[in-house]
């Protein structure tokens, strides 16, 4: 008798949670009106410059709004000033909207004095850089900062001044919100860009793909039916090379050809040794100064293939269907976009 009425009450408690997962689905799916749609994309260079493949990219695939990086805040000697300022050489094309982005370094949010005082400051530089360069304020302003549950309360009472601010006129503030923290409580914003990228441990010589992998999403996956926010997918299309040596990380560097026997060894999928010195590419992140690639090293190239990319794309709708409404891809970059086909684009976007 015992054994039956724990076995109904087990039976019981997994009919309550799949029911606790639907209408968290259901609640998700019923977002305030206004909220964005369409096919989008990150614009993430220090210079708005836009050749013809970029624009073709944006036409062909009828992409209508380019999250647009503006500037980054930094804390230098205990103050917080702009960094990387985005320069306005070229304009968007007729009929596309400008999401301003804001990165915001894990620092300047160390104290509450240094957060004390900068929503008004960051508003009023993304509004004077939209008019100075011939734009109305954009309808959309969008943050980016890798919160943790130390600093949490913080940029969260900096996001509250933002929405008061934003939505005073009629604006939206959004949030990137990483994997690991759908586990964590919902920022103060209008809607989510869930970054489905950089999952892993690149520095970790044993990882297959930091950037993104289906294995590494069904460990957060988990969270997404009954995250209390309304969510856009972000998803990435671009690759790096990862130098190793001795199993130790040493730099990310770009611009290498890996299709060169007489510089490079394939030893894996993803894998080729070094078979000769040569200088460390200019911009290689995480390199020392006036550092080598030796021999024997090993270059680890990371990039999304679109089978895997559509694949997270149905996984992430499977769970959430608001997330559907809007794949942000990152980024718009002659080099990245040139890696996919219209049709693998086009399947991304659709996310079927």
């Amino acid at each position: 008798m015992n054994r039956l009425i724990r076995r109904l009450i087990g039976a019981t408690l997994s009919i309550a949670t799949a029911i606790a997962g639907l209408l968290g689905m259901g609640a998700c799916s019923r977002e305030p009106d206004g909220l964005p749609e369409g096919n989008a994309i990150y614009y993430w260079r220090t210079s708005l410059r836009l050749d013809e493949s970029e624009l073709r990219f944006l036409k062909r695939h009828d992409i209508r709004t380019v999250y647009t990086r503006f500037f980054d805040v930094v804390e230098d000697n205990g103050r917080l000033r702009p960094e990387s300022t985005l320069i306005f050489t070229d304009r968007m094309p007729e009929g596309i909207e400008i999401v301003p982005v804001v990165f915001i370094d894990s620092r300047a949010l160390r104290s509450d004095s240094l957060a004390a005082g900068l929503a008004p400051l960051l508003l009023a530089r993304v509004d004077s850089m939209m008019s100075k360069n011939g734009y109305a304020p954009a309808r959309e302003v969008q943050i980016d900062f890798d919160w943790t549950k130390s600093n949490a309360k913080r940029y969260f009472s900096l996001l509250g001044e933002l929405a008061d601010s934003l939505h005073a006129k009629g604006r939206l503030l959004s949030a990137t919100i990483r994997l690991h923290q759908l586990a964590m409580k919902a920022p103060p914003v209008d809607y989510g860009a869930l970054m489905v990228y950089n999952i892993g441990n690149f520095k970790n010589p044993d990882e297959e793909n930091s950037i993104i992998s289906t294995r590494r999403l069904r460990e957060y996956i988990g969270y997404l039916s009954n995250y209390p926010l309304p969510l856009r997918g972000a998803l990435p299309l671009y690759g790096w090379d990862l130098l190793f040596r001795n199993n130790k990380f040493q730099a990310i560097v770009r611009g290498m050809d890996l299709n060169d026997t007489t510089a490079f060894r394939p030893i894996g999928a993803n894998r080729f040794a070094v078979g000769k010195y040569m200088p460390m590419p200019v911009g290689a992140s995480g390199a020392s100064p006036g550092s080598r690639i030796l021999p024997g090293d090993i270059i680890r190239h990371e990039q999304p293939s679109a089978a895997t990319l559509d694949s997270v794309a149905r996984m992430l709708g499977s769970r959430r269907s608001d997330i559907r409404r809007r794949t942000i891809l990152y980024h718009l970059d002659r080099q990245t976009i040139e890696s996919f086909n219209d049709e693998e684009i086009e399947k991304i976007y659709s996310g079927s």
